[in-house]
């Protein structure tokens, strides 16, 4: 190749490098054929999150959801720690979640406000943005949360391997890219 060739193959491969990479650009048809499963799997999820006033824990309900040996990363606590827990001790304290005077009065709804689903064959990861309520009383905007999901797809139904949380705060706003 005479050198001007290689000069402008380069050019052009730098120029590519630094254009910008548009996230919200529609998935081909194949890949949005591909999401459904998993979009149908996390709003199922996020209603089994969803309690009204009096319900209690249904672990079975849970279950279908999550891989046997899944990882939950909780909050973050007031001293910016994070607790990283199996099904086992999740389901513990999410029971006790449930039983909590709050939710049995006025119950709990996580509304799902924005998600978006990258994935590559069996693996996919999901970010979640959800508005949590107790009954009426919707909890204010920078009490958003987002959850970030890694999943796999085994035998032929998508389950989350692991999960991690993390509430807004007047600190931390939840970024635009994950509102639209």
């Amino acid at each position: 190749m005479r050198p001007q060739l290689q000069l402008l193959a380069a050019l052009a491969a730098l120029l590519s490098l630094s254009l910008p990479f548009d996230t919200d650009a529609p998935r081909p048809a194949e890949e949005s054929e591909e999401a459904e499963p998993i979009d149908r799997t996390l709003e199922e999820l996020y209603a089994a999150f969803s309690f009204a006033p009096g319900e209690s824990f249904d672990r079975e309900r849970f279950e279908r959801f999550f891989m046997p040996n899944a990882v939950f990363v909780q909050p973050a606590g007031a001293d910016a720690s994070r607790q990283i827990d199996d099904l086992d001790k999740f389901y513990s304290d999410f029971e006790t979640f449930v039983a909590s005077a709050r939710v049995q009065t006025h119950g709990i709804h996580e509304l799902i406000l924005f998600h978006r689903t990258d994935f590559y064959g069996d693996i996919a990861h999901s970010y979640v943005v959800f508005q949590p309520s107790f009954g009426d009383e919707v909890i204010p905007p920078n009490s958003r949360g987002m959850d970030s999901f890694q999943l796999i797809k085994s035998a032929g139904t998508w389950k989350v391997a692991s999960m991690t949380t993390r509430f807004e705060s007047a600190e931390l706003s939840i970024p635009e890219r994950f509102l639209r």
